[in-house]
């Protein structure tokens, strides 16, 4: 593997002489050091514990994993490192990488590496809010399983909050096309809005409809206040307690 300066340069050719463990991973492989990859992970230490005769030539597949993310942990094992200085990560998919890699440091309980992730993760989202990839990252932390989800939901509901004004503006945007199509998110972005968690400070403009009226929903009829929920085009609003969407008709015939 080719050197990258100091970040990548402990999985370099020039160490592996030194190595006593081998991982692959998709189509790349990698020859590191037991007490490096054991020190960080308990999973790791665990799954390299045994006969020490047979340890020495010891290889691990990684076979459910993102090669790409498996080598930003590999950095950030050897170097305490990631995000600004990460290995190989493209500019235009820090928001994918870092929800990869937070993913995976969370499966092998690489805490150091799961405070990192997280914390890279919400500087870029902060930045890259109006973009295509936040909506995307949206999609993908509601696609996971629930502690995943709940741990990096609020980060995206707080950031989609503060600048709901901007991201509903564009009614064929991505961002918009996610809050329709991800009920959850839509809610819990509603509720946070509610809470005075978005453009605070703001004049408000008059929605279509005015006061509290029963989400048409079968299974939900809870009381929606038309002025502080969601609406994603003049015709169409959400309920921050089911997360669907209901046009202004609907609404209507909910009634009180």
């Amino acid at each position: 593997m080719a050197q990258n300066g100091g970040h990548d340069g402990w999985l370099s050719s020039r160490y592996a002489k030194f190595s006593d463990l081998t991982i692959h991973c998709g189509n790349r492989t990698w020859r590191v050091h037991r007490v490096v990859v054991c020190a960080h992970s308990s999973v790791f230490e665990a799954r390299c514990s045994g006969d020490i005769e047979r340890a020495l030539t010891q290889v691990i597949s990684l076979r459910d994993d993102d090669p790409e993310a498996v080598h930003e942990m590999l950095c950030h094992m050897y170097t305490e490192s990631f995000g600004n200085q990460a290995c190989e990560a493209p500019a235009d998919q820090g928001l994918a990488i870092s929800l990869r890699v937070y993913a995976l440091a969370t499966k092998y309980n690489i805490l150091s590496l799961v405070r990192r992730a997280a914390q890279q993760f919400t500087t870029q989202a902060a930045d890259k809010w109006q973009s295509v990839e936040f909506a995307h990252a949206i999609k993908a932390i509601y696609s996971q399983g629930r502690p995943f989800q709940a741990a990096m939901s609020k980060t995206v509901v707080q950031i989609a909050a503060k600048h709901a004004r901007e991201l509903f503006t564009q009614k064929d945007s991505e961002f918009c096309k996610v809050a329709e199509t991800v009920p959850k998110f839509a809610a819990e972005l509603s509720a946070q809005i509610v809470k005075g968690g978005g453009d605070q400070g703001r004049a408000r403009e008059r929605p279509p409809l005015m006061g509290s009226l029963r989400c048409p929903g079968r299974h939900c009829r809870r009381t929606v206040d038309m002025e502080t929920t969601v609406w994603i085009s003049s015709n169409k609003a959400i309920c921050y307690h089911c997360g669907v969407g209901y046009f202004k008709s609907q609404w209507a015939i909910g009634g009180t």
